[in-house]
């Protein structure tokens, strides 16, 4: 079984970048735990009852994976907190669950927290001896990845989500007030049509992209 862990920046842009990924995870018994770094709320003139982290726990209670974490950082002001701070609150997530397969933010994204996070996985996770760690991904987001200033998505890891296309899209439904019309990027339609695009890439019908910055082959 693997311990999987995905670090993202808000509640959404793990399903965005890696939901369908993280199914077909748990429909092989994986151990799945997501980590958020940033409240995801508090940039915005919601209320936290109704915020996007109530829906990534349901989310998570849905597909059988394990109860999210929230670091709780403000949304959209990374860059306002000491980066050894934010290190800090994923190694200690690093510690208790020990992953040795980890999904994350590309570098190049748009959207600072996006950015800021990937540096600090990065870190977290760095090279040491007897890390149980295999395999260190970055996921595309889109309205962020593509829309970045020095966006250089090239992937080199293609997962197979032909299978779990629909219901990916499907549970988007619980980020919905995420979720714009099409021809917005972040439209469900963009999303399949995304799959898709990636799909072909690789001769399948529908797959989630990444950039492998480490893999290791017992």
């Amino acid at each position: 079984m693997n311990k999987v862990m995905v670090v993202a920046a808000h509640p959404d842009d793990e399903w965005l970048g890696c939901g369908g990924t993280i199914l077909k995870h748990i429909d092989n018994g994986d151990d799945v735990l997501v980590v958020f770094i940033s409240d995801g709320y508090s940039s915005r003139k919601i209320n936290k009852t109704d915020s996007r982290d109530n829906a990534s726990s349901s989310l998570m209670k849905e597909i059988g994976a394990q109860e999210p974490i929230f670091l709780g950082f403000p949304d959209n002001k990374l860059d306002s907190i000491p980066m050894l701070e934010v290190i800090q609150g994923i190694e200690k997530c690093k510690v208790n669950f020990d992953p040795n397969i980890v999904y994350t933010h590309y570098a190049h994204d748009l959207n600072i927290d996006h950015q800021i996070v990937c540096r600090a996985v990065c870190t977290a996770f760095r090279p040491e001896p007897g890390s149980r760690l295999k395999s260190l991904n970055h996921f595309e987001v889109l309205s962020s990845t593509e829309w970045g200033y020095d966006s250089k998505f090239n992937p080199n890891l293609f997962i197979d989500i032909s299978s779990k296309l629909i219901r990916k899209i499907e549970l988007l439904a619980f980020y919905n007030e995420e979720m714009r019309d099409f021809p917005h990027a972040r439209s469900n339609k963009n999303v399949s049509s995304l799959a898709e695009y990636r799909g072909c890439s690789v001769g399948v019908n529908a797959a989630e992209a990444f950039f492998s910055s480490r893999t290791i082959q017992d």
